[in-house]
C-alpha cells in the first residue's frame, strides 16, 4: 500500500569535623587543649586522643540501572494530570503588520531575546525561557525588516527529504499578555497554560485553525508579531510550542510584565518517527497531532518528531526518492535519536513491500526477506543509539483498502515484534491490526471487546478522509487516543 503522503542530600559530618568541633566547645571552657593530628598541626610533643575504632562504613549500594531511571521518569509523568482543554479562558490571537518586527507593547516592550540578535543570543540561549535540549536546535541568521534575528526550530533532514518538528518554550509569564516574534510563514502554535490546552475566544478562530492556520485563521502572515492575549493580569506556567517555516526569534513582553525560566528538565521526554499518518492533524495539534496529542496525554511535555509521508523501514517502489534508503526510517535515526529521549515510537510500515516482486525485489521471497533485513537492522541501530529508552512499535496503519488484514500484514506485526524484542532492553510492542500490547517483561494485554483493533470498517466513516487512506482530525485524535492508553498500560506494567 503507498501511503499518500527530594530535597538535596545533607552532608554527613566527618569524624574530623564532630573533632574540630570538640576542640572549639573545650577550648571555649578554658579547658586543656590538645592539638589534633589531621587539624592542622603536626600533634608533636601531644599525647595522641584515643577513639574507639569505627565500624566499618556501609558499602555504598550500586547506582541504580539507567533503564530503572527512565522507567521512573515514565511511571512519574503517567501518574499526573494530563492537560485537558481550557473551555473558560478568554484568549484572543492577533498578528501584526506583515515584514514587521515592531511588537505591540511599544517602545518598552521587553524582547527575549533582544534586538538585534547575534550568534549566541536567540531563543536557544535566552536565560528567561526552559526548552529541553534547545542546544540542538539549528539557528541561521535571518533579517526581519533590517533587524538582525536568529530563527530556531527542530529539523530533521534525510537524504533528500526532511520533516520539521516544534520548539518547546516552558516559561512563567506574569503578566495579561504575551508576542512571539517570528520568521516564516505558515505558523503553528500550541498553547498549554497551567496544565489545560488554550485556544481562541473568537470562535471563527478555532485551536485547529490557530494551530494549521489554512483556513483563514489569525496567524497566516509571514515575519510578523503573534500576540496572545488573555486579558488579565496573572502568573502563569505557560508551555508554547511552536512550528514555523523558517523558526521563532524573540518572546516579548510588556514593560513592568516578568518572564522566568520553567525549569522542566527533569520530566519525561518522547520521540517518534512514522510516516505521513505521523503528520495528521489533530484539533489542539495540526501537523503531528497523533504523536504531539499521545505524548501531552501521557503528561511527557518534551516531544520529538520525523514524520515523512510515504516511508516506512524500506523503500517504497511508488517513486525514486522513496526507494532511496537515505530516507527510510533507519537513515533518519542519528538526528531523532540525538536527544536521547526516554520513549521512542516508531509506527510506520504502511509503506512496506514485504509480499510482491516490485523494485527493488525480484520476487515476493526477496520482499519478505528484504523487509525481515531492513527491520532487524533498524531495531538493531535503534537501541544501540538509545540504550536506555524504552522502544515502542506499532503494526502497520489499516485503511480501509487494507481491511481485513491480509497474512503479509499480519507477518510485518510479527516481524516488527520480533526485531523490537532481539534489540533487547525494555520495549512495548503495540497490536493495532487486533488490539493489545505486550512489554519485555512478559506483561501483555489481549485483545478485548473494549480493546479489539483500532481500525475498522465500522469506523472508517467517521476516521478516515476522503483519499481513504488517512485519518482526519477525530480520527488522528482517536488513534492518539488508543496509543496513549497502550502504552499507558504496558509502561506501567514495566
Amino acid at each position: 500500500m503507498t501511503d499518500i503522503d527530594l530535597p538535596e542530600d545533607v552532608a554527613t559530618p566527618t569524624r574530623r569535623d564532630a573533632l574540630q568541633k570538640l576542640c572549639a566547645l573545650v577550648a571555649a571552657a578554658g579547658g586543656a587543649l590538645p592539638v589534633l593530628a589531621g587539624c592542622g598541626a603536626s600533634g608533636a610533643g601531644n599525647a595522641p586522643i584515643v577513639t574507639p575504632t569505627p565500624p566499618p562504613p556501609t558499602p555504598t549500594p550500586p547506582p541504580a540501572p539507567s533503564q530503572s531511571v527512565v522507567v521512573t521518569r515514565l511511571k512519574t509523568a503517567l501518574a499526573l494530570a494530563a492537560p485537558a482543554l481550557d473551555t473558560t479562558t478568554v484568549l484572543t490571537v492577533t498578528q501584526g503588520a506583515t515584514e514587521s518586527a515592531a511588537s505591540s507593547f511599544g517602545s518598552g516592550a521587553q524582547f527575549i531575546p533582544p534586538l538585534p540578535q547575534s550568534a549566541g543570543s536567540s531563543l536557544a540561549t535566552a536565560a528567561q525561557v526552559y526548552g529541553h535540549r534547545r542546544d540542538l536546535w539549528p539557528q541561521a541568521a535571518s533579517s526581519i525588516a533590517g533587524q538582525a534575528v536568529i530563527p530556531v526550530a527542530v529539523n530533521h533532514a534525510a537524504l533528500t527529504l526532511g520533516s520539521t518538528g516544534r520548539i518547546g518554550l516552558h516559561f512563567i509569564h506574569a503578566g495579561s499578555a504575551f508576542e512571539l516574534l517570528v520568521r516564516g510563514a505558515n505558523n503553528a502554535i500550541t498553547l498549554v497554560v497551567d496544565g489545560k490546552y488554550v485556544g481562541c475566544a473568537d470562535a471563527t478562530q478555532t485551536l485547529s485553525q490557530m494551530n494549521t492556520s489554512l483556513t483563514g485563521g489569525p496567524i497566516t502572515g509571514a515575519n510578523t508579531t503573534l500576540k496572545f492575549d488573555f486579558g488579565v493580569h496573572a502568573t502563569r506556567h505557560v508551555s508554547l510550542y511552536s512550528m514555523a517555516s523558517v523558526g521563532a526569534c524573540s518572546l516579548i513582553v510588556a514593560a513592568g510584565d516578568s518572564v522566568a525560566a520553567w525549569d522542566r528538565s527533569g520530566e519525561a521526554t518522547f520521540a517518534a518517527v512514522s510516516d505521513s499518518y505521523g503528520g495528521a492533524p489533530t484539533t489542539a495539534w495540526g501537523f503531528g497531532g497523533l504523536f504531539y496529542q499521545a505524548a501531552l496525554a501521557l503528561n511527557m511535555p518534551h516531544v520529538d518528531l520525523d514524520a515523512i509521508g510515504g516511508t516506512g523501514y524500506g523503500p517504497n517502489p511508488s517513486n525514486p526518492t522513496l526507494l532511496l534508503a537515505g530516507n527510510a526510517f533507519d537513515a533518519r535515526l542519528p538526528s531523532i535519536t540525538e536527544s536521547q529521549p526516554d520513549l521512542f515510537v516508531t509506527a510506520g510500515s504502511l509503506n512496506d513491500n514485504n509480499s510482491q516482486a516490485l523494485t527493488p525485489y525480484a520476487s515476493a521471497a526477496d520482499a519478505k526477506a528484504g523487509f525481515a533485513a531492513v527491520v532487524n537492522r533498524y531495531y538493531a541501530d535503534l537501541r544501540a543509539a538509545l540504550p536506555d529508552a524504552v522502544l515502542a512499535a506499532v503494526g502497520p496503519w489499516q485503511p480501509p483498502p487494507n481491511l481485513p488484514a491480509s497474512a503479509a500484514e499480519v507477518d510485518k506485526g510479527a516481524v516488527v515484534k520480533a526485531a523490537l524484542a532481539a534489540a533487547g532492553g525494555h520495549w512495548i510492542f503495540v497490536d493495532n491490526i487486533n488490539g493489545g500490547w505486550s512489554n519485555s517483561i512478559g506483561a501483555s494485554s489481549a485483545p478485548s471487546p473494549r480493546d479489539g483493533p483500532w481500525q475498522t470498517l465500522a469506523n472508517a466513516a467517521g476516521y478516515i478522509s476522503a483519499d481513504d487512506v488517512h485519518p482526519n482530525v477525530p480520527g488522528c485524535e482517536y488513534l492518539a487516543g488508543r496509543l496513549a492508553a497502550a502504552l499507558r498500560e504496558a509502561i506501567v506494567a514495566l
